[in-house]
């Protein structure tokens, strides 16, 4: 009776590795701020979660009704924390999948002087989407996709009217992949915001990260991105560093820093989440 119960635990471990092995190794959309150019599979649920702490620090002006002295400065510490940001992805087909994004923040804000300081806790804009593979690598030729998204202020408790609620705020990013060699990688994203772009948002945002593969399962990577808007086209931009651990096809453990470029100490973040693909 031993021997059967053996024989039928090996077949089954056997299906399952064979299955196992039918699926590519895990790709996902973090903890880099670059999207890749590749989809979920067919049928497949992959699920993107994380926390994120976010410290700026900037400064913000007083005026004075005594003559001769128009405003004071003090600064304002903002930090964030997202506990989780999670991104929904699957696949309706080889090439096209869907996209949903959920983030629950909690805020603190701080001040050096004149006021009292505050915190919040909120569910952030919903994020609904979709990713199009537009084709595979060809030479020099980037593998391509481009999601198509949009956040809806209403499904959140930050809008700060109700007139801000009845917004949709589209945006669109172009996604780009070289493989270099068998292990280093290069992705490359632009996108567009097509409402916030035009006042004080980031009506154009770009990133650039190296991924490099130590092994089969462990890989880091190094990225520049920034953001700007239609306007003023003055950019804002930072750098990070992460490094990622698959603990086998379907499951990735994940870690990344970053920071403003201008001032690192006045703007920057830490992150730690994994990701896991269904089924497996």
């Amino acid at each position: 009776m031993k021997i059967i119960i053996i024989i039928i635990s090996i077949i089954i471990f056997i299906n399952s590795e064979l299955y196992s092995q039918k699926l590519p190794a895990l790709v996902t959309d973090r903890p880099d701020i670059t999207e890749s150019a590749l989809t979920v599979q067919e049928n497949r649920l992959q699920i993107e979660t994380g926390i994120l702490f976010l410290n700026r620090e900037t400064f913000k002006y007083i005026f004075d009704s005594i003559p001769g002295n128009n405003y004071k400065e003090y600064s304002a510490v903002n930090k964030d924390i997202s506990v989780p940001g999670v991104l929904f992805r699957y696949g309706i087909s080889s090439y096209a999948e869907l996209r949903l994004g959920v983030l629950l923040k909690y805020s603190e804000v701080s001040f050096d002087k004149f006021y009292a300081g505050s915190n919040s806790t909120d569910l952030a804009p919903v994020n609904i989407g979709g990713k199009l593979e537009l084709g595979e690598q060809d030479g020099e030729i980037p593998a391509a996709a481009v999601i198509f998204q949009g956040e809806i202020p209403a499904l959140s408790t930050e809008a700060d009217t109700e007139e801000s609620k009845d917004w949709f705020d589209p945006s669109v990013i172009f996604c780009f992949n070289n493989s270099v060699t068998n292990n280093f990688s290069l992705g490359y994203n632009i996108g567009f915001d097509l409402r916030d772009g035009f006042t004080k948002g980031n009506g154009v945002f770009y990133s650039l990260a190296g991924s490099y593969s130590f092994s089969e399962r462990f890989s880091g990577f190094v990225e520049y991105f920034g953001s700007t808007n239609f306007y003023h086209l003055i950019p804002n931009n930072g750098m990070d560093i992460g490094f990622a651990y698959l603990i086998n096809n379907n499951i990735q453990l994940d870690v990344s820093a970053g920071a403003d470029l201008e001032d690192i100490s006045k703007e920057y973040f830490l992150s730690t989440g994994f990701s896991i693909r269904l089924p497996d």
